[in-house]
């Protein structure tokens, strides 16, 4: 490695040390910890480019390995240290909430939706998940049971109970996540929540909670009701009207995207 991308790489750290990563931005954040897999080069145009191809630090990091190697200038050993990042962050989160769970139930929305956002929110491509509960409201499984595509999933109903019955769960909730980040509810989740709901019942095995997750946010089908996140401990209730009057301060692209959702709902 030259001098020039040696000094440059001393002062980055200086300054990180001194801030404790303040205030730097997020292409600084990544060039850092890409100098730690890459030592003999310059990785600034790397942190830039992998921005660039997954559109924010959160992705970069949440991306797969298949995903992260099709990027030229990323070789196994980086990718196992994004990924290693990643998934110490999520690690950390769902033990704070779950520590958080001992005095409080995981059922409450707002823990729960922060709980289904730590394990699924960045995920890049729809996912359902299971959570399963005792009868005392505490989380005793989650598991993947689908994956789909960037706009779609398929996920049966029955599939579900009988997961949710082997794993001796009291209850039950159920999450799937939007890559798009907005959390309006399509006709076939409609749809899916409809027959989920008709066979909890017919089995006597409550729903707790059919969950969407999105940026930072999640629909609930049981209140009708969308809970954003804003920070660590702040929560706000919006009404799937308010919630939309919100998305049309949305780009040109992304406002069709919505009419023809909320079309399709009509």
């Amino acid at each position: 490695m030259d001098t020039l991308h040696a000094g440059h790489r001393s002062r980055l750290r200086e300054q990180y040390y001194a801030a404790q990563g303040d205030g730097f931005p997020d292409h600084l954040l990544l060039e850092l910890l890409l100098s730690y897999a890459i030592p003999r080069k310059d990785v600034n145009p790397l942190a830039h480019r992998l921005l660039e191809e997954f559109g924010s630090l959160e992705h970069v990091l949440g991306a797969t390995q298949a995903e992260l190697s099709s990027i030229d200038g990323i070789g196994m050993q980086t990718s196992v240290l994004l990924q290693l990042v990643f998934q110490l962050h999520q690690r950390m989160e769902r033990s704070a909430i779950l520590q958080g769970a001992k005095t409080v139930r995981l059922i409450n929305t707002d823990q729960l939706g922060r709980y289904a956002l730590s394990i699924g929110a960045h995920d890049r491509y729809e996912t359902v998940r299971l959570l399963c509960f005792d009868s005392a409201l505490r989380l005793i499984h989650s598991c993947v049971l689908a994956v789909g595509s960037k706009d779609e999933v398929q996920m049966e109903p029955r599939h579900v109970i009988e997961k949710a019955f082997f794993h001796k769960a009291a209850s039950f909730a159920l999450t799937h996540n939007h890559p798009t980040g907005e959390v309006l509810p399509s006709k076939d989740d409609i749809e899916t929540n409809r027959r989920l709901t008709l066979l909890s019942k017919e089995l006597d095995l409550p729903l707790n909670d059919n969950l969407i997750l999105g940026d930072r946010c999640v629909y609930s089908f049981r209140f009708d009701r969308v809970y954003q996140f804003p920070s660590a401990d702040e929560t706000r209730s919006l009404s799937l009207g308010e919630y939309i009057d919100e998305l049309v301060a949305l780009d040109a692209a992304a406002k069709q995207r919505l009419r023809d959702r909320i079309r399709e709902q009509a």
